[in-house]
């Protein structure tokens, strides 16, 4: 009785001699992929970087401002970014008064022929932003976060999280932890961000 050789594709040739109850196109297609097999690696993760510039990075693909910069539109930013995560407002109303001279409704389309998302989006995602400042924080917890930025439960909070940065709200502090160790300040802006 002959040795099995040692070789991912010698070893296919073995066993294809050995086994008769393989077809004869089974055995020839086998043969086929055979050098494909030696190929195959497997995958990796690639570290682009921080979680923060990752973060940042995100946040910037979301929203992509064109060159078209209506005043209303960015008066009407700067509130929702202002008003640090806060919701319930209504937009009609907060046209009259930052004297916007539209109606809400217009003012939601032409937010989005400027920014590339809808007004809830955005604030959304202006939101999630806030979140994830607050989650480098170790004092403060998951649900506590959730609650202070208006969501009914965490697992809405959750949910959205990842759905937006691909890692849960634990799963992001502790990538967060492991980037910043005690004691390192760190380095990255926040004036890019969001």
């Amino acid at each position: 009785m002959s040795k099995a050789p040692k070789s991912a594709m010698a070893q296919l040739a073995f066993a294809l001699d050995k086994q008769s109850r393989f077809s004869r196109a089974t055995k020839a297609m086998l043969t086929l992929i055979g050098p494909s097999l030696m190929i195959y690696q497997r995958p990796g993760i690639q570290i682009l970087g921080t979680i923060s510039a990752f973060i940042n990075q995100r946040l910037a693909e979301i929203v992509k401002p064109t060159n078209y910069a209506d005043s209303r539109v960015t008066r009407f930013q700067q509130f929702v970014d202002n008003q640090d995560g806060k919701i319930g407002w209504n937009i009609q109303q907060i046209c009259r008064e930052l004297a916007l001279g539209i109606s809400g409704r217009r003012l939601a389309r032409v937010f989005r022929r400027c920014l590339g998302v809808t007004v809830r989006e955005y604030v959304k995602r202006k939101r999630l932003w806030l979140a994830a400042q607050r989650l480098k924080n170790r004092a403060l917890s998951v649900k506590e976060i959730a609650l202070s930025l208006g969501y009914r439960t965490v697992w809405d909070f959750q949910r959205q999280f990842k759905q937006l940065f691909s890692l849960t709200p634990t799963e992001f502090r502790k990538m967060y932890e492991k980037e910043i160790q005690p004691g390192q300040n760190e380095t990255l802006s926040e004036a890019g961000a969001f």
